[in-house]
C-alpha cells in the first residue's frame, strides 16, 4: 500500500544528496493524523523539517508558513497538469523531511536530511503541522511547537540516519525504539510523516517484505518528504526503523497528466534503516 512520487523528491529536498523518491502500493492508505485514534499520540512526536526562510514569526506567537499547494508544486516541476484524482492536491507543501523525538530534546531522522552544520542552522523542526479536524489547511504553526537544531550528535549515510539535539526540551512523549532486534518479515508496519511536504499523515497497513543487512524493504505508501519518518512495528507500537529511500513518486501517465505511481502490494522497494544499527547513547 505504497504510493510512488517519481521525480519530485530530489527537487524538493534542498541539499539532500542521497534522497530518493518513493511510491504507493495498491490502495493509498494515507490518512490525516487526527483520523487515526490508534496513532494520534505517536503523531505528536513527529516533526516536519521546514526551511527557516519559509517561516515568519508574527506577533510573537505564531510562525506563518510560506508555501504553495501540492498541485502547483507538482505541475511546476513536472511541467504537466495534475490528474483530477490525485489526493491532497489542495493541501500545502512546506516540509522536505520528517523527524521524530527519541528523547525530550533529541530528534532522529534520515542521515541525508541532516548532512552538515549548515543544515542544522538553516532548517527548523515543527510539530503539529497538520490539517484541522474541519479539513482546513494549516496557515501558521505556534511558536511553542517550533524547535531549532542545536547540534548534530551523529550522522551517517551508510547506514542512513542522523540524531540531532534540539535547542530545548519538549513536553511531548518520545517514541520508543524496538529493542535490539530486527522485525520479522511479514510484520505489520505503520509510518508517520510528511509525504511530499504536505501536512502530517499516518500510513497504516504496510508490511515488511525483506531484510537485507539491517535494511528493511517495505511496501509502505511513502513519498519524498517521508525521509526520516518513523516506521513503527504495529504490534508493540515501537519504532523499528527510519524511512530513507524508495522508487519515484509521481509520473506523467497515459492520460498525459501527473499521477501517483502505483505498483502491486508485493512490489515494494521503500527502504528503511533498522534501528538495530543506530547507537542509543543519546
Amino acid at each position: 500500500m505504497k504510493i510512488l512520487f517519481t521525480f519530485f523528491l530530489l527537487s524538493l529536498c534542498v541539499g539532500v544528496q542521497a534522497a530518493q523518491p518513493l511510491i504507493v502500493h495498491g490502495k493509498d492508505d494515507r490518512i490525516e493524523a487526527h483520523e487515526s485514534f490508534a496513532w494520534s499520540m505517536a503523531a505528536r512526536a513527529v516533526a516536519a523539517r521546514i526551511e527557516a526562510s519559509n517561516l515568519t514569526l508574527t506577533n510573537g506567537d505564531n510562525f506563518v508558513i510560506a508555501t504553495t499547494s501540492l498541485k502547483n508544486l507538482l505541475e511546476t516541476y513536472m511541467e504537466a497538469a495534475l490528474c483530477d484524482d490525485v489526493r491532497f492536491a489542495k493541501q500545502p507543501s512546506a516540509a522536505d523531511c520528517t523527524g521524530f523525538l527519541v528523547a525530550p530534546d533529541v530528534l532522529m531522522t534520515a542521515g541525508h536530511c541532516m548532512q552538515s552544520e549548515s543544515d542544522c542552522a538553516n532548517f527548523l523542526w515543527a510539530f503539529d503541522y497538520e490539517m484541522s479536524v474541519n479539513k482546513e489547511n494549516p496557515k501558521f504553526i505556534k511558536k511553542e511547537n517550533v524547535y531549532l537544531c542545536q547540534s548534530i550528535l551523529r550522522q551517517s549515510h551508510m547506514p542512513d540516519y542522523a540524531i540531532i539535539k534540539l535547542n530545548r526540551v519538549s513536553s511531548r512523549t518520545p517514541l520508543k525504539l524496538l529493542p535490539k532486534a530486527v522485525s520479522a518479515v511479514g510484520t505489520e508496519l505503520v509510518m508517520i510523516g510528511y509525504p511530499t511536504g504536505i501536512p502530517l499523515k499516518v500510513t497504516p497497513n504496510g508490511r515488511l517484505l525483506a531484510v537485507n543487512n539491517n535494511q528493511l524493504v517495505t511496501n509502505l505508501d511513502a513519498f519524498s518528504g517521508n525521509s526520516g519518518s518513523p516506521v513503527i512495528d504495529a504490534k508493540p507500537g515501537k519504532v523499528t526503523g527510519i524511512l530513507v529511500s524508495g522508487e519515484m513518486d509521481y509520473k506523467v501517465g497515459s492520460r498525459s497528466c501527473v499521477e501517483v505511481n502505483v505498483v502491486g502490494e508485493n512490489q515494494g522497494k521503500e527502504t528503511v534503516t533498522s534501528v538495530n544499527v543506530i547507537p542509543r547513547n543519546f
